[in-house]
């Protein structure tokens, strides 16, 4: 819960400017109303807002100066020292820190993110799964504009009568075994905060 809950997203106004630059506009173009912060994701932090046309959107933002800070750890990587258990078992450090690199790279490019995303929900259709829409036009490599979804974290699912929570139960079981056994594809972080849990009209399961 403290993982989920606790971490202090940054002001609205800080991040902003990296929006409009994303943007390559001012962002009321794109957008009627943007929140302040909700919840922190990651490499970057997840807005509510609205655009222009009406629709509701999760805007989420990477942090404007993250990618800086990444190439700076992943630097620092590469001084570990090649004595000890390093040199003795012989791991290769360069190897190591390459995949690093690639993998940071495309965690911190939400293009890729976006793509990934659709793929997921074009190749893993189960009953009562829901994956958010992404609304590519607004998409940059630093913003990822989805569509906003409602629901409950698991926590606050307990009450819920048994019949409903076994519906649940089986709507993620179902999802697992599709991805890995039909379609190929696999969320790969898929902690609490990822999931929204329904029960009206009839249980469903939103996977961020």
């Amino acid at each position: 819960k403290q993982l989920l809950d606790n971490i202090e997203p940054l002001p609205l106004a800080e991040i902003l400017p990296f929006v409009e630059q994303q943007l390559g506009h001012p962002w009321q173009q794109s957008f009627q109303h943007i929140e302040e912060a909700h919840a922190a994701a990651s490499l970057g932090q997840v807005h509510h807002a609205t655009l222009v046309d009406g629709r509701e959107v999760a805007l989420k933002v990477r942090y404007p100066d993250i990618a800086d800070a990444v190439n700076a750890e992943l630097k620092l990587a590469g001084l570990m020292p090649r004595v000890g258990p390093v040199k003795k078992w012989g791991i290769d450090l360069d190897a190591y820190r390459n995949v690093l690199k690639r993998n940071m790279d495309q965690e911190l490019d939400y293009l890729s993110e976006a793509r990934r995303q659709s793929e997921y929900a074009q190749k893993v259709q189960v009953d009562g799964l829901h994956t958010p829409g992404i609304i590519s036009e607004y998409c940059r490599q630093g913003l990822l504009v989805q569509s906003w979804e409602y629901g409950r974290k698991l926590d606050e699912t307990s009450h819920w009568p048994i019949a409903e929570r076994q519906a649940l139960g089986q709507i993620l079981i179902r999802s697992l075994f599709h991805s890995l056994f039909k379609a190929g594809l696999v969320h790969g972080d898929p902690h609490m905060g990822n999931y929204f849990f329904r029960h009206h009209p009839a249980p469903a399961v939103v996977l961020l």
